[in-house]
């Protein structure tokens, strides 16, 4: 059975978030941003160069997608997380 999850970066370190990874045994992690980057070092660990380096640590591949630059996808993203 495939399994579905997600992940925010605000209010973490470097450290948590790729612990929850680990202990979710995410082994594939598809980068559906439409920005990948996020400004300011707080969070540089998950801007998409960083993370193509740290996601192998972690045991889990990393893909990116173009799926992001769909228009409609933050609207969708918006009422999916709004149920």
């Amino acid at each position: 059975m495939i399994e579905i999850f997600t992940i925010g970066v605000y209010n973490s370190t470097e450290e948590s978030y790729f612990g929850k990874l680990m202990d979710a045994k995410i082994d594939l992690f598809c980068d559906i941003r439409q920005r990948r980057g996020v400004r300011g070092s707080l969070y540089k660990y998950v801007n998409t160069q960083l993370s193509q380096v740290n996601f192998p640590r972690s045991n889990s591949a990393y893909s990116c997608t173009n799926i992001a630059c769909r228009c409609e996808f933050p609207q969708m993203a918006s009422r999916i997380s709004s149920l």
